[in-house]
């Protein structure tokens, strides 16, 4: 729940901050945008047991928004975000808790994230070519973690590659975010647009064991631009 309270916050200070103006009703957009996207907490820390070893990476976004009443309105909108796996840092991290291991040798695809969310949306004028947006979405993201190669090299005798296969998980989930849009004619403008979601997704692995579930919590922050074209 504690993730929840920025989402309601950026919420909140849409209906608080003093606006010159409503978007005009019946308004309908689409826009595109990509950009960086922040990994926080323990999605981008470095421990083998709740870490993922991820940093900076890349969203690209497809939004689409209806405003019918007063500015409100709602908001249909689907990302993929690649996150880069530190393979330094992690082989070093494992190399550190094997004491029979000397050396690790790692290729990693990127952690990958989908969504596909909708939910309320709010939308004000401030100057003529200027304007706010907020929205709050829920829907579905699809985690997948990364198929990774290791070499290790072993003091005595061991294994001399194996593979880490990626798992996919889905689960309920949420966006909030906010952003500035620049108008550049009647029929387009510039959006610069920030958002954030955390959840917490339960991944399988084959063992000779049996399946093991890793639970990660995965959160980002995204920072796109974009276009957002009058419909």
């Amino acid at each position: 729940m504690k993730f929840l309270l920025p989402a309601f916050f950026a919420i909140f200070l849409s209906l608080i901050v003093p606006r010159q103006g409503f978007a005009q009703s019946n308004s309908r957009y689409i826009s595109i945008r990509s950009g960086l996207s922040l990994p926080m907490m323990d999605y981008s820390s470095y421990s083998l047991d709740e870490g993922c070893f991820t940093s900076i990476g890349f969203n690209v976004s497809a939004d689409a928004t209806w405003y019918f009443y007063k500015g409100f309105g709602i908001e249909f909108s689907g990302g993929l975000n690649l996150h880069p796996v530190e393979v330094g840092v992690l082989g070093y991290e494992i190399v550190v808790n094997d004491p029979f291991m000397s050396d690790t040798y790692i290729r990693s695809e990127p952690y990958k994230v989908l969504t596909a969310m909708a939910g309320p949306a709010y939308h004000f004028q401030i100057y003529d070519k200027l304007s706010i947006s907020t929205k709050l979405l829920f829907g579905v993201a699809e985690a997948k973690t990364p198929h990774q190669i290791h070499k290790p090299v072993y003091l005595p005798l061991g294994p001399e590659i194996y593979e880490v296969g990626s798992s996919i998980d889905r689960q309920f989930s949420w966006i909030a975010g906010a952003g500035v849009r620049y108008d550049i004619t009647n029929c387009y403008g510039l959006i610069f647009n920030t958002e954030m979601t955390s959840r917490k997704f339960g991944f399988g692995f084959n063992t000779p064991t049996g399946i093991r579930t890793d639970y990660k919590v995965i959160s980002f922050i995204n920072f796109t631009l974009g276009v957002q074209f009058n419909l």
